[in-house]
């Protein structure tokens, strides 16, 4: 990946913001089609990021995109099912062996994601690092996107944006609103295992619930879900309120050595939340941008490459208004779906119901 001089390549017919996977995949599917796209990224992928588990569903994602050789060379840590309990204190056992792909995958996702950049990258798309866009809007028929580099402010031309920017979603889409249906947050960290596992651990507490998986190295990462506006109001700061949620939740204290003290835990947003449009003329949200779900769903990474999929296929499209039109129906079909569920299964926690985290998600009387 190489720093990119626009002048050579204006106008693009993409620019995809945000170098995630939604916003890799979309940048490499697109050039692979032959569109001149330009990935632009505000990183270096060099900061530290959290560890997070890829469900078994991922591998035929990255087949279809042609990365799955590259994963596989990446070596990450196996998990080969979740142990939850959830509901009840009886213990649910998910076997990955049983589904077709065997098992999920504990990644880093600094290293995940630069590894779907570079392999936009070898497809053909431009890829600019450690740029932010800084303005953007349409002139005439195309796209004016305002870009700071090292090397100052320039103004980079397309025919097309692509917001991948995450639950932000700051780039392109006028006149669209973002709607957050519950601001919920995590807080993760990674800590030493009191003993190894090759599962994941699912557990609810009073206030949240955790989960939680251990590397070969003898480490666990570890996610605790709560309210945020319960979080910034415990008055008693993040370790300590995550120490008194693993009161309630015995088995991920079991697995979780030493005090929270010698953690180094890191707050994120785990909203869940539409755009509404995700797509008009001439732009398109992917990914976490165009919607988010509860992370209990697992299923973040694939759903942004099966939003990637969609969006690429309706910009390339000879009907792109009508195929954006089908892609916002599906983005808004799907999370509406995915709501559905999520309220059934956080009803089914009946352990909790004076807590107000609990009921406020559907807890039964």
């Amino acid at each position: 990946m190489s720093r990119i001089d626009p002048a050579s390549s204006n106008p693009f017919d993409a620019i995809i913001v945000g170098g995630g996977p939604a916003g890799s995949a979309t940048a490499g599917l697109l050039a692979r089609a032959g569109l001149r796209a330009l990935l632009i990224e505000a990183t270096h992928y060099e900061k530290p990021s959290r560890l997070e588990t890829l469900p078994p569903a991922v591998k035929p994602r990255l087949a279809r995109l042609g990365a799955w050789s590259r994963f596989e060379r990446q070596r990450h840590d196996r998990i080969d099912g979740t142990i939850a309990f959830w509901g009840n204190a009886t213990r649910a056992v998910d076997e990955y062996a049983f589904s077709c792909y065997e098992n999920a995958w504990l990644v880093n996702r600094r290293d995940f994601d630069r590894m779907l950049a570079e392999h936009a990258a070898d497809a053909g798309a431009r890829v600019q690092l450690d740029t932010r866009v800084v303005g953007c809007h349409i002139a005439g028929s195309e796209w004016r996107v305002q870009v700071r580099t090292p090397a100052g402010v320039k103004t980079l031309r397309s025919w097309f944006v692509v917001d991948a920017t995450g639950r932000t979603g700051t780039a392109g889409h006028a006149g669209s609103t973002r709607f957050v249906h519950d601001s919920i947050v995590a807080v993760t960290w990674l800590a030493p295992a009191n003993r190894g596992s090759a599962y994941a651990l699912l557990e609810t507490a009073a206030d949240g619930w955790f989960y939680s998986a251990e590397r070969e190295d003898g480490c666990v990462a570890a996610m605790y879900v709560t309210d945020a506006r319960r979080l910034r109001s415990s008055g008693t700061g993040i370790t300590r309120s995550v120490s008194t949620a693993l009161e309630s939740a015995p088995h991920t204290s079991m697995r979780i050595r030493h005090s929270a003290r010698e953690w180094m835990p890191r707050v994120v947003s785990a909203a869940i939340s539409m755009r509404s449009p995700t797509a008009g003329p001439q732009w398109v949200s992917v990914g976490d941008a165009a919607a988010s779900m509860d992370p209990l769903c697992g299923r973040g990474v694939v759903d942004a490459l099966d939003s990637a999929f969609a969006a690429s296929a309706a910009i390339g499209s000879s009907r792109s208004a009508a195929a954006l039109a089908a892609y916002q129906k599906s983005v808004s079909t799907r999370w509406l779906r995915d709501l559905t569920i999520r309220r059934e299964y956080y009803a089914s926690e009946r352990r909790w119901c004076r807590s107000g985290f609990w009921r406020r998600r559907v807890c039964p009387s």
